[in-house]
């Protein structure tokens, strides 16, 4: 009688193991592992597949659009709910009885601006041969734009305010806008200024337009303030600003 129990228990045992291996239980797993969909986005009339997994947050491509920027895939044409973000990430996890097909939606360039400013309570201070540089990351908004948009123009602005508190010439003060840092960087501005109070803050500004793609790879705007010779000068910056702007 004991022996036959025992089996029996190895038996039942052995069958439920094997009803979860085959994947009887979930009824649609993938090798034992989480059970996964497929969803579609319809870019105008392109469309695309891809398979998402249940229980983890799903990616899709990004599109572009000329004059345009994307919003996000929505459940519907018009209105809808948002399931996409402009990142293409999804903005849940994915669950069992969510749509399935998804389409784009846009919004016109012309409302697309970027503005930021670095508000330094310290500011920032170099003295002698020396240099002080600040990045602006454009966002993911101005990024997709870029991309449907190489060869229209945009506007830089800037401003910043500039103490220059020289012993000696407060000559040859130079200031570079670039669309990097690094040793491939391509200047968009550049412009030298011949003098700043030593005893107020000189407030500076100007503008530039070039076209969108020389932002592309990086995404950001660069600025470099510096001067070539100075002895034991010393300079303050602040109030560093920056607008971003797709113009005709």
């Amino acid at each position: 009688m004991k022996t036959t129990k025992i089996l029996a228990f190895v038996l039942a045992i052995a069958t439920l193991l094997c009803f979860a291996g085959c994947g009887m239980f979930s009824g649609s797993s993938v090798g034992g592992g989480a059970k996964q969909t497929t969803i579609s986005t319809y870019n105008g009339t392109v469309k695309t597949d891809y398979t998402v997994q249940y229980g983890k947050e799903a990616t899709v491509d990004v599109p572009a659009k000329p004059g345009y920027y994307f919003d996000g895939f929505y459940s519907s044409e018009e209105g809808g709910d948002k399931y996409f973000d402009i990142t293409g990430k999804s903005s849940t996890i994915w669950l069992e009885g969510l749509p399935s097909v998804f389409y784009a939606q846009w919004n016109p360039i012309s409302e697309l601006n970027f503005e930021e400013e670095i508000n330094i309570e310290d500011p920032v201070t170099w003295s002698g041969y020396g240099s002080v540089s600040f990045t602006f990351t454009l966002t993911p908004e101005i990024k997709n734009a870029i991309k449907g948009n190489l060869d229209k123009n945009v506007k830089i602005t800037y401003s910043f305010d500039l103490k220059d508190a020289s012993r000696y010439s407060r000559t040859d003060m130079s200031f570079t806008l670039a669309n990097s840092h690094s040793s491939g960087k391509e200047n968009v501005y550049s412009k030298v200024w011949d003098s700043s109070s030593a005893t107020n803050y000189t407030h500076f500004s100007g503008e530039t337009t070039t076209t969108a793609r020389k932002f592309l790879k990086e995404g950001k705007v660069c600025g470099k303030l510096s001067k070539s010779y100075g002895y034991d000068d010393h300079y303050a910056i602040k109030n560093i600003k920056i607008t971003f702007e797709f113009v005709d």
